[in-house]
């Protein structure tokens, strides 16, 4: 078989790819603690709204 060249982009294209895309994972990875922390306070919100309201002091 042939061989087969694969073009690439500049070398500093290609830093500039990854270090958008490690900012952008950086960004995501921020946001997926960001929606976990969002979830666990809606969470104990629940427990307590259910707990006041069982006791009467709602």
């Amino acid at each position: 078989m042939g061989e087969i060249k694969t073009p690439f982009p500049p070398l500093k294209t290609q830093q500039k790819t990854v270090q958008y895309l490690d900012q952008l994972s950086e960004k995501t990875e921020i946001l997926k603690q960001v929606q976990h922390d969002k979830m666990q306070s809606l969470k104990d919100l629940k427990a307590s709204l259910l707990d006041r309201a069982f006791r009467g002091e709602l």
